[in-house]
């Protein structure tokens, strides 16, 4: 796997540098980008995460001197019937280094991954890229934003227990949050994303109500997982 690494992130294993030696949330991004949703609306979702990397809220619960590590590592994902690693593994340790994520997200075309909205498939493949990185946060969190159920033959359910059920120690289970988008009219999805989507330890839903408040769930999500 190719990484996307800061100089923070270089050092991560020689903390005889000065640099960090651990970190406290491992953190996927899992973002849909499928047919239902239109540029504007995929532009809201990216420019929303840019905008969370800059927030002063957002940096201090990365950063803040409570944190025992004061890093995290991220990857940003987006998906539809396949996926595709928009910002590979990144190590934000910095307010420079959380300003490098932005501005490469920013500046990032966005993934050829189909129309289709096969969610669990996502998951799975955000699973995977958290087991197989090589680093052992305190936490680990997948964060599924989406406007829509899932339409591959494989349940969320199921890879939420692959991940995160009894047969795993408390360290290697995934923490699964969500951010539906969700009409004026139709809350369905929240029950959705409820009942089939999130799971392991304190799990949440944290919804938008239409696009143009997709910006500020976002920041409140990552304020409450990394806090």
């Amino acid at each position: 796997m190719k990484w996307f690494l800061t100089a923070s992130a270089i050092a991560l294993s020689t903390p005889a540098m000065g640099q960090p030696a651990c970190v406290d949330t491992e953190l996927v991004l899992l973002s849909d980008v499928s047919g239902s949703m239109n540029l504007e609306e995929k532009e809201i979702v990216r420019k929303g995460h840019v905008a969370a990397f800059r927030n002063g809220d957002v940096l201090y619960k990365i950063l803040g001197p409570e944190r025992p590590c004061g890093a995290i590592l991220v990857t940003y994902v987006e998906w539809a019937k396949s996926q595709q690693v928009i910002i590979d593994w990144t190590v934000i340790a910095s307010d420079e280094d959380a300003e490098a994520f932005a501005v490469a997200l920013e500046n990032a075309p966005f993934g050829n991954v189909g129309s289709q909205t096969y969610l669990s498939y996502a998951m799975d493949f955000a699973g995977k890229l958290i087991t197989s990185n090589g680093i052992e946060g305190t936490d680990r969190v997948v964060d599924i934003l989406g406007d829509g159920q899932d339409d591959s033959p494989t349940k969320p359910r199921e890879i939420v227990e692959r991940y995160s059920g009894d047969h795993l120690k408390a360290w290697q289970k995934i923490t699964w949050n969500g951010l539906p988008v969700v009409g004026e009219h139709d809350k369905s999805l929240i029950h959705y994303f409820q009942t089939q989507v999130i799971g392991g330890p304190w799990s949440q839903v944290f919804p938008a109500y239409g696009f143009d408040d997709v910006p500020s769930a976002i920041i409140k999500k990552l304020s409450k997982e990394l806090g």
